[in-house]
């Protein structure tokens, strides 16, 4: 029983350990400008602006 909570752990920790290092590599990457990741952005809004948004309030700012 032991084993298995403690692979599921371990499994859980390198996915997070490796999510954020991906994140802070692509960060680095981006402001030091050492690739050129602009098609990459691209498609990334493209598939951000397709996904419908839920979490999203309906508010309208309305000026007079």
């Amino acid at each position: 029983m032991n084993d298995k909570i403690f692979t599921f752990l371990l499994i859980i920790s390198i996915l997070w350990v490796g999510l954020h290092f991906f994140t802070d590599l692509s960060r680095y990457t981006k402001e030091n400008k050492i690739i050129n990741t602009s098609k990459i952005d691209n498609i990334y809004w493209t598939f951000r602006a397709l996904l419908p948004r839920f979490n999203t309030p309906n508010t309208r700012i309305i000026f007079n």
